[in-house]
């Protein structure tokens, strides 16, 4: 299932555009930026950290998170 296309699809339309067909707002969804980083983690696994952190630096010590 892992071919050329997925990890580019994932990056250039998720990572990058910021949109899907179910998102057309723009917007970074947390939980979506998290699940989306999942499939790059074995081939990208720097840009999936990357993506780890940034969202873990916009979560609040009472648990509630900050979507972007």
């Amino acid at each position: 299932m892992v071919n050329h296309w997925l990890p580019y699809q994932v990056y250039a339309c998720r990572m990058i555009a910021r949109t899907a067909f179910y998102q057309a707002s723009s917007a970074f969804g947390f939980r979506d930026q998290l699940q989306d980083s999942l499939s790059l983690l074995l081939l990208e696994p720097k840009l999936a950290r990357e993506q780890l952190l940034n969202a873990a630096a916009r979560q609040f010590p009472e648990g509630n998170v900050q979507h972007w």
